[in-house]
């Protein structure tokens, strides 16, 4: 076995006898009507038994992009037949998950906890049943429980199970509900309420809401012991059963996991709905990753089959096993990391300093290696309606294409525009392109069928033919097919920025407000304004605006879809992420808004700009600089 390996044997039962146990199926009959079941997709009797194959060798964490290519091959060949390879299914003593009085406290007819690493609760306090849904999942010690997500009849037993383990963290990896199935009952309280469950009082503290998850922070207390105990929730929020995440995301949220935990000896408590799939995924990869960095390698099979021995079917189809290998990929590949607001006025308030430009210049070089590898298959629906697009340098990214929902005779469903996240908020912007000539019409049923009240130009309209009647004086109100645009207020918020409000009203007689902004001085042809403060202005103006109209993207239409929004984007989420965390990221951010338009920020000078409007804004602003 090589050296690699050597690290996973910590990760088995250091106490159990394997031998021990029955490898046989249960024949208990289990019969449970459950309106939120969905059958677990397995087959065992497609399945290779592992004990049959050769061990499987360890992975160079540089070499992870080859091994996911070469398995990929031939429709994933390579993925489909090493998960099959995977012991699945029932296969030790589900004893005590089968009790009558049981039964109804599982989500699933087919996922029961093993005897053999099950968590016992305590019988005290009138309780009388030490049966809880969760398993202890072994790294040398026991590090993570894996639960399903708690029932309205197991809630009292999950908070039961957390104080006795001592438990710190909380990793839910599921939404309560997800399109008509409940996934997990609400086991805590809404902001600033108190949750009374007799023996129990949980008390949500703090909840803070990013792009794809939300951290709450809850205060835990058992009724006559002195004292309480703060736990810490991170719940992925954007990630589907069955289904996978997209990988830098996942990372994102897992970083960000790790960096705001405090070393702790007591369990992590992961759970999704059944407590098998997308649960698997993050101890799986949480291991794993604590092991590349360690070693260098990393075995994800061995591990998988390690992980089964204490909960079954962890990790759930082949898609999520692919997953894995992709999410480990591109945590090892990636860099940057957070720097607090001190260090950061401090490092980059100079942006001429020679260390400065070469650090932001070294940064700039190692994120054009992280752009994602699309080919032709990605923008198949650019390249239908080329005729629609200004540019055919700039086409949407297919999984990310924002599509017109309204009809109107003679016009198609495509528009060049993708959705993209803030640093707080999903799918907060609309990247849209200008509209080629004959085409401002879909620039409205893009702003009526999205509800989106805010649209910015980056550059001022008045050259810009299809665009003229927006902005113009003399313009009060004009026809584009079934919608009529009125104008009513115009004024010049300073000398950079001009805000237009407009109603676009349809036949129906419904009438959607928009406030137009222009960057007056951010000439078309430049990439970047003259100064930051023309941006600073912008992003202090629509903040402002915004809580009027608190819902709904905001739509940034540059020439191409893609030059100088990027831009904004990123310095706005810089803003948001220093002021909910006190620290930023540029690289990532930047990273993320690739993913969706990869033509954002594409040189060196962009970039830069970023850092420098940053530190311009953390300089200019009082409540800033004040955090």
């Amino acid at each position: 076995m090589s050296t690699g390996s050597v690290s996973y044997k910590a990760m088995r039962h250091s106490t159990l006898d394997m031998s021990q146990m029955t490898n046989k199926k249960s024949t208990v009959s289990v019969i449970i009507q459950d309106p939120d079941e969905e059958p677990q997709k397995e087959n065992p009797e497609e399945t290779v038994y592992y004990n049959n194959l050769t061990v499987a060798k360890d992975i160079d964490v540089t070499n992870l992009l080859n091994i996911i290519k070469e398995k990929e091959s031939n429709e994933t060949e390579g993925f489909k037949k090493e998960f099959k390879s995977l012991p699945c299914g029932e296969r030790f003593d589900c004893t005590a998950a089968k009790l009558e009085e049981n039964l109804l406290k599982n989500r699933f007819k087919t996922t029961f906890p093993y005897d053999h690493s099950r968590v016992k609760l305590e019988l005290e306090n009138g309780y009388t049943s030490d049966y809880i849904n969760a398993n202890f999942i072994e790294k040398g010690k026991p590090e993570y429980i894996a639960c399903q997500g708690p029932r309205e009849n197991t809630v009292v037993d999950h908070w039961r199970m957390v104080w006795q383990e001592n438990v710190d963290y909380i990793v839910m990896l599921t939404n309560l509900q997800e399109g008509s199935t409940i996934k997990c009952h609400q086991y805590w309280p809404g902001q600033g309420e108190e949750l009374d469950l007799g023996l129990f009082s949980i008390r949500l503290e703090e909840e803070k809401m990013y792009s794809n998850y939300m951290i709450r922070t809850m205060t835990l207390r058992k009724k006559r012991v002195t004292g309480s105990r703060m736990v810490t929730q991170f719940h992925y929020t954007r990630w589907s059963d069955h289904g996978t995440p997209n990988p830098l995301n996942f990372v994102v949220f897992h970083r960000h996991f790790r960096h705001k935990m405090i070393p702790s000896q007591h369990p992590i408590v992961v759970h999704c709905s059944g407590g098998i799939g997308r649960t698997g995924i993050f101890i799986a990869f949480d291991v794993l990753t604590s092991c590349g960095n360690a070693t260098g390698k990393v075995n994800v099979i061995e591990y998988v089959k390690a992980m089964r021995k204490d909960r079954m079917t962890l990790i759930q189809n082949a898609d999520q096993y692919v997953f894995l290998h992709k999410a480990l990929y591109e945590f090892f590949r990636r860099k940057g990391g957070f720097v607090k607001r001190e260090e950061f006025i401090k490092c980059y308030s100079d942006s001429n300093a020679r260390e400065t430009r070469k650090k932001i210049a070294d940064e700039f070089n190692k994120l054009s290696t992280l752009k994602p590898a699309y080919d032709a298959n990605d923008f198949k629906m650019g390249m239908k309606y080329l005729a629609l697009n200004s540019t055919k340098s700039v086409l949407p990214v297919d999984q990310h294409l924002v599509y017109l929902t309204s009809y109107v005779r003679g016009r198609d469903y495509y528009y060049n525009a993708v959705a993209l996240s803030s640093f707080t908020r999903p799918c907060e912007f609309i990247s849209a392109q200008l509209p080629v000539f004959g085409a401002a019409i879909d620039l409205a049923r893009l702003l009526v069928d999205q509800e989106s009240h805010f649209l910015i130009f980056l550059n001022p309209l008045s050259g810009i033919r299809e665009m003229k009647e927006w902005v113009d004086e003399e313009v009060k109100n004009f026809k584009l097919g079934p919608y009529e645009i009125i104008r009513s207020v115009q004024s010049t918020l300073n000398s950079d920025i001009r805000k237009t409000t407009l109603k676009i009203k349809e036949k129906k007689g419904k009438t959607q407000n928009v406030h137009l902004y222009e960057c007056l001085d951010w000439i078309i042809d430049d990439v970047l304004p003259v100064d930051t403060s023309t941006l600073i202005n912008l992003i202090k103006q629509f903040s402002l605006d915004r809580k009027s109209e608190p819902d709904g993207p905001l739509t940034l239409v540059p020439i191409d879809g893609a030059t100088c929004c990027g831009v904004f984007m990123a310095v706005y989420n810089a803003i948001e992420q220093l002021h909910q965390d006190n620290e930023v990221d540029i690289c990532t951010i930047v990273q993320q808004l690739q993913c969706c338009r990869p033509e954002m920020i594409s040189t060196k000078e962009e970039y830069a700009f970023c850092f420098k409007a940053v530190c311009d804004f953390l300089n200019t602003d009082n409540v800033y600089a004040n955090i």
